[in-house]
């Protein structure tokens, strides 16, 4: 009888249900089987690692140190910055402006978008169509503006003058 316990013991499977796993099992397990999605979310992840994570970690440092290019820095702690805060009257003008502008801007700018995308949701579909057009055609001509100036500039730079 022993020995059938332990068959049974060996040939147990590995918990499935997610109330029989560790939150780490059910994790590693969850991506195992999404491990496409990984793959396909990684070139983003690498590339706002390398140009967003990465120079704000170094302007983090680099806060910490003296550093002027031709020489290695120099490690002195929070010295900038009470230098900063005690000794730049210029700083804590442009602070204060920045935090009154960010307070005012900030809130107003947001109930105005929700009151403008409230009044077009509001509106019957044509008409809602022609005043999304009118809203966003600004920030789209821009774009297309910049392609046909690189496609046509009237140097040898546009493509299509270079071609011709």
């Amino acid at each position: 009888m022993a020995e059938i316990n332990n068959a049974i013991e060996q040939t147990k499977l590995k918990p499935t249900a997610r109330k029989d796993m560790t939150m780490l099992q059910w994790t590693w397990k969850e991506m195992k089987r999404n491990y496409i999605a990984y793959i396909m979310c990684f070139p983003f992840f690498a590339i706002f690692t390398l140009f967003t994570v990465g120079p704000v970690l170094l302007s983090m440092f680099f806060s910490l140190t003296i550093f002027n290019m031709v020489e290695a820095p120099k490690f002195i702690f929070l010295e900038n910055y009470a230098r900063l805060f005690l000794d730049d009257d210029v700083f804590l003008i442009a602070l204060k402006n920045t935090l009154i502008f960010a307070v005012v801007t900030g809130p107003v700018s947001y109930f105005l978008s929700l009151f403008v995308a409230w009044f077009i949701n509001e509106l019957p579909s044509k008409i809602r169509a022609i005043v999304t057009l009118i809203f966003y055609a600004p920030s789209i001509s821009g774009g297309v503006y910049m392609i046909w100036l690189v496609i046509f500039s009237s140097d040898s730079y546009g493509y299509a003058n270079a071609i011709l």
